[in-house]
């Protein structure tokens, strides 16, 4: 967890940072856009095969999960800001690489071509 952050929230404050910068640059808008996109994938994808970005989940293997959910307690209220003792598990931004999350979204992009 890079300054206290998770991945996830990083990865959001990077895109938030790369489409401001891509607006402000000047281009029109759609370009700025699509070039944010690719820039912010590429930064996440960076960090995140050099270990930097790490998701912090519940690990809801563990005992004390068990117990709460046990309690009657929803498993969609249990969160971490509401539970901040619960044991967490460490996993990657992207769970199969880089190359699978971009091999899904350019096919999504194709698919959705093909529609039309």
């Amino acid at each position: 967890m890079l300054f206290g952050l998770d991945g996830v929230e990083l990865g959001l404050i990077i895109i938030f940072l790369s489409l401001f910068g891509g607006i402000l640059s000047g281009f029109p808008v759609a370009f700025a856009i699509g070039g944010a996109a690719v820039i912010s994938f590429a930064i996440i994808a960076g960090l995140d095969s050099a270990g930097i970005l790490v998701h912090q989940a519940i690990d809801t293997s563990s005992e004390a999960y068990r117990n709460l959910v046990a309690t009657g307690l929803n498993p969609d209220k249990i969160s971490i800001f509401r539970n901040p003792d619960l044991p967490r598990v460490a996993q990657p931004v992207f769970e199969r690489g880089w190359e699978h999350a971009l091999n899904t979204n350019i096919s999504f992009i194709v698919n959705r071509m093909n529609e039309r």
